[in-house]
């Protein structure tokens, strides 16, 4: 898991604050990203993937070999 878009989120804000931008799953900090009650998830999630690297710190686990958490590229695979 990469990324987590929290469909329906109570705490979905214009500008939220950056706590509410990470989830725990497991002792893991993941990327979150809140989405309001009918508002569209998907240009959200492409704005996160196609926008450089998070600014959100995301620490990697312990048993990752690279060393960058989530491993995430700043494109969408298309194929």
């Amino acid at each position: 898991v990469g990324l987590v878009v929290d469909l329906s989120a109570v705490d979905a804000e214009r500008l939220p604050e950056p706590r509410a931008l990470l989830t725990r799953i497991d002792g893991i900090l993941i990327p979150r990203i809140p989405v309001g009650q009918d508002f569209p998830a998907l240009p959200l999630v492409i704005a996160a993937l196609t926008t450089g690297t998070s600014s959100a710190p995301v620490q990697p686990p312990d048993d990752c070999l690279k060393g960058n958490g989530n491993h995430m590229m700043s494109s969408i695979a298309t194929e």
